[in-house]
């Protein structure tokens, strides 16, 4: 019993002395800076990607059959020197459509993706659209092949930013930069798929807009990046 009183009372003399050690390890914590770097880049895509519809008519009274479509759409584009791998099905049905003639004719409707690198084949894409009288086009997407690549060094631009601003800010009082802390990726702004290139949406307007080369602008990819981060103060 005389041990357990002896213990009692040695621990109560501790405490304050436990508690004053806490508050100089407190006191004792490395001082720090919180700084916030970022980087940008833009870019000029280099992968397009055109949505193309097919779609079954009437020329008079002869059908112009889905398969006809398919054989000049797809000999269309390999003469622009097109590889098929770089034409894909984005969707097929069938559209109901009502003819007083023959109101239980489905015409059927075909849509394709092509992909194509820069604004020159674009427009010879849509000369040929014209040609086999193809119901509509637009722009679906704009991308880059090497985007990933992009993606990173931007982020490690700001990473490299981060740490360059903390130590211009702590070398103007006389101190130095020392280990990170913390970092985090803070703001993100990717802009793949924003384009400037008006849409066609019927044969009318391929025709009307006579397009070439010159009318198609595609605004370039920009990628920024935000990294937060706090370094030690040697």
């Amino acid at each position: 019993m005389k041990k357990n009183y002896v213990l009692a009372a040695c621990l109560f003399l501790a405490a304050p002395f436990l508690h004053a050690q806490v508050a100089a390890d407190e006191t004792k914590k490395t001082p720090y800076i919180e700084v916030n770097g970022s980087a940008e880049m833009e870019i000029v895509p280099d992968e397009i990607y055109i949505q193309v519809t097919l779609q079954e008519r009437y020329n008079g009274k002869e059908k112009i059959t889905m398969e006809k479509q398919d054989a000049l759409f797809i000999s269309g584009m390999q003469s622009l020197n097109i590889d098929t791998k770089d034409i894909s099905l984005a969707d097929a049905q069938s559209d109901f459509s009502s003819y007083k003639w023959k109101k239980e004719d489905a015409l059927a409707r075909k849509s394709y993706v092509v992909l194509v690198h820069d604004a020159a084949l674009v427009s010879k894409v849509y000369t040929k659209l014209v040609e086999i009288d193809a119901e509509d086009a637009y722009i679906l997407k704009t991308s880059h092949s090497k985007i990933e690549e992009y993606r990173k060094q931007v982020k490690i631009n700001a990473m490299m930013a981060t740490k360059d601003k903390a130590g211009y800010l702590l070398s103007s009082i006389g101190e130095e930069v020392g280990s990170p802390i913390l970092i985090q990726e803070r703001e993100t702004y990717d802009s793949p798929y924003t384009i400037s290139q008006r849409s066609l949406s019927s044969n009318v307007a391929f025709e009307a807009y006579n397009l070439n080369a010159s009318d198609i602008g595609f605004k370039k990819i920009k990628l920024r990046y935000e990294i937060f981060a706090q370094f030690e103060i040697k």
